[in-house]
């Protein structure tokens, strides 16, 4: 999910490109390194590598990308490296045995290689906490990095021991980062859309569940560059977005061609699949000057929003398909927070109402209105989609997630609830016979990051919102306790300890969102 900044950004590094390739190309865009199946691979030694810092230290002046680092390995207590074997299965690396340099069997445990990795970083010099940063299994100079399947999770009695996440930015643990190296940076943290560890990984600690995650900021649910009427500037600029960023459907399709032997999992009854996007086929008309508001006015127009709604609910139904095509049974679908309710509303400029409202705050009570109408229309569009998928799919299992009643609970909590959530830091609209709350933003820079100090808030654990669209890491691990206990309402996994989130009572988990 993200706002004008990314497209911006994106412009940097494409609009050229996509002036060219865009009249001879009709579905272009970047895809995943193929993960092939040699039978040598199985059973020969893999290395551990431990997410660093991007860059470690100040980036060097005027640089227009990052430096990319190179690998840091695990090592063992004597400096050496630690050498893994196991074999691929579904895009995960099973675990078998660890070695120390000396020849020497190790636990095999996660929390074992995660504390190499941390006691590495260590050695190197780095200070920060980086116990959430991600950890891999990898061969040095391939460019792919599995995630860990533990002996410990085989031994679990439990159905679900492995997460397959899609989605944009809400969901991208650095992977837009690794691949344009421009942008999150500083202070967003390790290539995160967010000021910390993102749902994902909360989740993951919290379920003790293996990720494999292909969410990559900026991707659409749907086809994007298609209303009718947009300049060539801005289809240019889509275009952009999604040569960089893809498709939900485009993420699938790599998962499966790229992942899975022959297109099918070994493992379905072990996985669960949760896709999680929508709000980039809809917020990348912000910036534009006059598309936005033609989208928002008129939603059952040729420019409006409704049609737009349908290709992408389309196209979430089409790679769930895909996925049930390659054997995986169990789905959560997440639906959107409301967008009339986020600071997206409140840095807004180039909106104009139907009534032609000069006033500024009306103008953006009236953006808000159109916006939540909007989201309301897509989590109603998904609800269907839910229900036509499990009446077709026989013995699929598709769950909707209320994402949108979370974000609503936590921003808007009734008096007895504010005594358990924090008073969220909020700014007042208000127009002549209305007014309405919006979350204030913590950062106010761009996604090329800053040094400045005053462009980040003193107390970003008050916020609901990092940025103009992203929530604040306090509010993913929220979101992440959440998941965790609708998944074991689905009988997927047992019920999880309440997870602390920030110093949030654990009480909060008893009652948001029941």
């Amino acid at each position: 999910m993200r706002a004008g900044k990314f497209q911006q950004g994106l412009q940097y590094l494409t609009l050229a490109l996509a002036a060219g390739l865009l009249p001879a190309c009709a579905d272009w865009r970047l895809h995943e390194p193929a993960l092939q199946h040699p039978a040598q691979w199985d059973g020969h030694e893999w290395l551990l590598q431990c997410e660093t810092p991007d860059p470690i230290g100040e980036p060097a002046p005027h640089a227009i990308l990052d430096p990319q680092p190179a690998p840091l390995w695990g090592r063992d207590q004597q400096g050496a490296l630690l050498r893994l074997r196991g074999h691929l299965e579904d895009g995960y690396f099973v675990l078998h045995t660890v070695y120390a340099g000396s020849g020497q069997p190790l636990p095999t445990t996660r929390s074992f290689l995660r504390t190499r990795c941390s006691e590495t970083l260590h050695d190197h010099g780095v200070s920060d906490n980086l116990d959430s940063g991600q950890v891999w299994a990898a061969r040095d100079g391939e460019g792919i990095q599995l995630p860990i399947y533990y002996p410990e999770q085989e031994a679990s009695p439990q159905q679900i021991r492995r997460l397959v996440i899609f989605g944009d930015s809400l969901s991208d643990t650095g992977r837009l980062k690794r691949r344009v190296r421009v942008f999150p940076t500083w202070p967003y943290w390790m290539g995160r859309f967010s000021n910390g560890p993102i749902w994902t990984e909360y989740l993951e600690q919290a379920t003790a569940l293996s990720v494999q995650n292909h969410a990559y900021g900026g991707a659409s649910l749907g086809r994007l560059g298609q209303l009718p009427g947009a300049d060539w500037i801005a289809r240019v600029r889509e275009e952009g977005q999604y040569f960089i960023s893809g498709s939900i459907g485009g993420q699938v399709e790599d998962y499966v061609n790229n992942y899975l032997v022959a297109g099918q999992l070994a493992a379905p009854d072990k996985t669960a699949f949760l896709i999680w996007a929508g709000a980039n086929d809809y917020i990348s008309k912000e910036p534009v000057s006059g598309l936005i508001t033609t989208f928002l006015n008129n939603p059952a127009g040729e420019s409006g929003y409704q049609s737009v709604v349908h290709d992408g609910i389309s196209g979430l139904e089409s790679a769930v398909r895909a996925l049930y095509d390659a054997g995986g049974r169990n789905f959560v679908l997440l639906n959107l927070p409301d967008l009339g309710r986020s600071p997206v509303v409140t840095q807004n400029t180039t909106y104009i109402p139907v009534q032609g409202i000069t006033n500024d705050p009306e103008r953006r009570l009236e953006l808000s209105q159109k916006l939540s109408e909007l989201t309301r229309y897509h989590n109603q569009q998904l609800v269907q989609a839910v229900d036509r998928l499990n009446s077709e799919l026989n013995g699929g299992q598709i769950a909707l997630f209320d994402s949108n009643r979370l974000f609503l609970d936590l921003a808007y909590a009734d008096e007895p609830r504010q005594q358990i959530a924090p008073r969220w830091t909020s700014v007042t609209v208000s127009g002549a016979d209305r007014s309405l709350n919006l979350p204030e933003r913590c950062y106010a820079g761009s996604y090329f990051g800053s040094r400045d100090d005053d462009r980040v808030c003193l107390q970003p654990k008050r916020m609901l919102f990092w940025d103009a669209v992203h929530p604040t890491t306090t509010v993913h691990c929220l979101h992440a306790a959440q998941v965790a206990q609708h998944l074991a309402r689905e009988g997927w996994m047992p019920a999880q300890p309440p997870l602390s989130c920030e110093g949030m009572p654990n009480s909060f988990f008893q009652t948001a969102s029941d």
